[in-house]
């Protein structure tokens, strides 16, 4: 991934907050001590139990609960932090962090000083929207995690899953199309320069400042799409080793909603296929969707579904069945035109 200057977070206000281990884990560990010392009252001490006994005794009623209910990261309003570990504590302030990272033990944070620390607070496991981790690093560095997908083995990788430096496309003024990335070989540095030469031709029109390029496997293309009423982003992803392009609609979540069974999507793959290849078929995908008449259809008044005319078909936004059963959309509005 891409890194940028340091932000500046240490010069702005910040929202207390405290992070903890997840609740039920912490819940977790005091029942089942509970239920240790309601054992150990019910049947007594016989005076028979061993050295381990006591040792285990003291495991399940004191270290356990001390695991989980000790660590914790405190995020004051001056923008100093402070992180409770099993064996040290640390306070810093925010704007010597230089970067965050997943590790395999934990968020890993590198400071200006070259000292690290690691919190168990956060794991690299699974979530239902997005890693509870984001909040952190949003509270403290003023930069949301963007990620193509969170899996558990990339914290394992050598440098782990990067959260901050976040990667960005540079600043809004960039004169080059899909800025950010530094190609990693010929493939991916013969793709950018094609599809750059078809960028300056998509409708909109689309500006150099409304792409990007993530140095991520594989390499990711975004494309801002700002006619309509809430901005989108048409997300692609080129993959030179596996010989594969996919693209699909979304919102700051890199391909977070890729299905490669929707027909709308773009999948393409070919073995014997160049690079240029590859770029003349996502510009034809992305000239494609720019040039579709576009409506957006409200069910109340938070509902709310983009569609495209002339398929019918859903490309972005949420509306429940029970909504949906109810009939015709409360609201519609044109907001493209063919």
């Amino acid at each position: 991934m891409t890194s940028v200057t340091p932000t500046t977070a240490g010069k702005r206000p910040y929202e207390a907050s405290v992070w903890r281990v997840r609740t039920l884990i912490r819940v977790g560990a005091v029942t089942q001590a509970l239920g240790w010392i309601a054992l150990v009252l019910v049947l007594g001490v016989r005076g028979d139990e061993t050295l381990f006994s006591w040792a285990a005794l003291v495991g399940f009623v004191v270290v356990v609960p001390f695991l989980a209910l000790w660590p914790r990261i405190r995020l004051r309003a001056d923008g100093s932090v402070t992180f409770w570990g099993w064996t040290r504590v640390l306070t810093a302030n925010v704007d010597e962090i230089v970067r965050l990272s997943m590790s395999p033990y934990g968020l890993r944070c590198e400071f200006a000083d070259g000292s690290t620390f690691t919190s168990v607070i956060f794991q690299a496991t699974g979530h239902i929207r997005y890693p509870r981790v984001f909040d952190f690093v949003e509270a403290a560095t003023g930069e949301r995690p963007v990620l193509e997908s969170w899996r558990v083995w990339d914290a394992a990788t050598d440098h782990g899953i990067q959260l901050f430096p976040p990667v960005t496309a540079g600043n809004a003024a960039t004169t080059t199309f899909f800025a950010g990335a530094t190609p990693r070989n010929p493939d991916e540095a013969r793709f950018l320069t094609r599809l750059a030469e078809f960028a300056r031709g998509w409708r909109g029109p689309i500006a150099p400042s409304d792409t990007q390029s993530i140095e991520l496997v594989p390499l990711v293309i975004g494309i801002r799409v700002l006619d309509l009423s809430t901005p989108l982003t048409l997300w692609l992803a080129y993959h030179p080793a596996e010989h594969s392009l996919i693209g699909c609609w979304g919102d700051d979540y890199v391909l977070d909603d890729y299905d490669p069974s929707d027909a709308e999507q773009l999948t393409i793959t070919g073995e014997n296929e160049s690079a240029e290849f590859f770029a003349e078929r996502a510009s034809e995908w992305i000239s494609h969707q720019l040039a579709r008449p576009v409506s957006r259809e409200w069910w109340g008044g938070k509902q709310s579904r983009w569609v495209f005319e002339d398929s019918g078909s859903t490309f972005w936004g949420y509306v429940s069945r029970r909504r949906l059963a109810r009939g015709a959309p409360t609201r519609r509005v044109v907001e493209r035109f063919e």
